[in-house]
């Protein structure tokens, strides 16, 4: 083909595809050649002297809390920090004991491995588990199918995927419960969707918004299903250490607020509503009552969402986008649970050409802003929050339409099981 023979329009698209993606691919070198460079070294310390994994010493130590049967240590933060001095005497690094018992038990054959070999084995199994999401979502879009190489770029980019495989952290079972939910939706089980839901118990802040959705949803199979998960979870923990663990993990949990600055070390990295207003306004009790204030209108507006009769890819999408903005404790990891949103709302938007390009440009936002986590020091506003908002509000105003579209209005109950595609 001659130079000067005009682009044919999927070479035109193509082009423009790999200019907006310039940079993810700069992400996508600079992050992993120096977080393989910095892991190079022998032996537990990376090139940083920090421990490998960083946070993943802390759910090895409650591996080791399991295999010891040790039952007192579980709350107990000096016996946590004797543990952490045995296992790297150099690190300085300590963590609160605010998890579920039941954590504990996920991760004690881990335990049982040298350190390294339980690290390496944990990050295989995120990297399978994100991958399995990743794929598995991509392969139910239609309209994503012919982009297999820029889906590959983009779930290897993600930023918040770097951060949970840099950080050691356990948010990919948030993402495999909340794509499991999704499915489980799809074909018309509304009990098995709250029991995954129901699973993120294990990391209870996650799910502040799903009551008060499905509650006014009237799912009351989904919110069967989210019991019936949760109870088991904690009746794990309560067989294996006795009840009295339970009560001493829900004692910690109602006392979290007191150590909020040991859990939230950096807050403008954090990504949630609580922590916008807490990073922008100087008074903690102002913050938290505009929190408050925008949370419930969050929760309003994904409740409406979720009583309509709107696609279920749109539907899910703003529930998903609603507990991200709710949770009081989100770490850029965690933002991994938001994949099925940004795969979800890609392939209907591109069934609907039609549409204007702004949730084009918020999905990207929400994409990539949370790689620039050094904007927040410097101008006290989150803009990844505000992209995460702005698209809520965007996803809802387009339900708004396709129920006009087809002239139906928000139902009067439970419409999961009426909505599989």
């Amino acid at each position: 083909m001659s130079l000067t023979s005009p682009l044919t329009p999927a070479q035109a698209r193509l082009i423009r595809i790999h200019v907006v993606l310039i940079p993810v691919y700069g992400w996508l070198l600079l992050v992993w050649s120096a977080y393989a460079i910095d892991i190079s070294p022998a032996g537990r310390l990376d090139r940083s002297g920090h421990i490998k994994g960083h946070d993943f010493a802390h759910f090895y130590v409650l591996g080791e809390i399991a295999n010891n049967h040790a039952a007192d240590d579980l709350y107990d933060f000096s016996a946590q920090a004797e543990r952490m001095d045995r296992l790297v005497p150099s690190y300085e690094n300590r963590f609160a004991p605010i998890h579920g018992p039941q954590l504990s038990l996920l991760f004690a054959p881990l335990a049982r491995f040298p350190y390294e070999v339980a690290l390496s084995i944990w990050l295989a199994v995120t990297v399978v588990g994100y991958a399995a999401c990743c794929i598995w979502l991509w392969a139910s879009s239609p309209g994503l199918r012919p982009y297999r190489w820029v889906a590959l770029i983009l779930t290897a980019g993600f930023p918040p995927f770097y951060l949970l495989i840099a950080f050691g952290q356990n948010s990919v079972l948030a993402l495999v419960c909340v794509t499991g939910a999704y499915f489980a939706l799809r074909a018309g089980r509304p009990w098995l969707a709250g029991f995954a839901l129901g699973m993120l118990v294990y990391k209870p802040a996650f799910g502040l918004a799903l009551p008060f959705v499905l509650l006014y949803g009237r799912e009351w199979q989904m919110v069967f299903g989210a019991t019936s998960a949760a109870v088991l979870q904690l009746a794990a923990g309560a067989f294996y250490y006795g009840v009295n663990s339970v009560s001493r993990y829900f004692e910690a949990v109602t006392h979290v607020g007191q150590i909020a600055g040991v859990l939230e070390p950096i807050p403008d990295q954090m990504q949630s509503l609580r922590s916008f207003f807490s990073v922008l306004l100087p008074s903690p009790d102002v913050a938290f009552v505009a929190y408050a204030v925008c949370a419930a209108l969050v929760i309003g507006l994904a409740a409406w969402c979720w009583r309509s009769t709107a696609a279920l890819e749109l539907r899910y999408s703003v529930l998903l986008l609603a507990t991200i903005l709710v949770d009081p404790h989100v770490n850029p990891y965690d933002l991994v649970a938001i994949i099925p949103v940004l795969v979800l709302a890609a392939g209907f938007l591109i069934s609907r050409p039609t549409l204007e390009r702004l949730p084009w440009v918020l999905l990207y936002l929400c994409y990539y802003l949370p790689a620039l986590s050094y904007l927040p020091a410097i101008t006290h506003v989150q803009f990844s929050v505000i992209a995460l908002l702005a698209l809520t509000i965007v996803l809802a105003g387009i339900i708004r339409m396709e129920n006009r579209r087809t002239g139906t209005r928000s139902t009067a109950g439970p419409v999961t099981s009426s909505l599989q595609s």
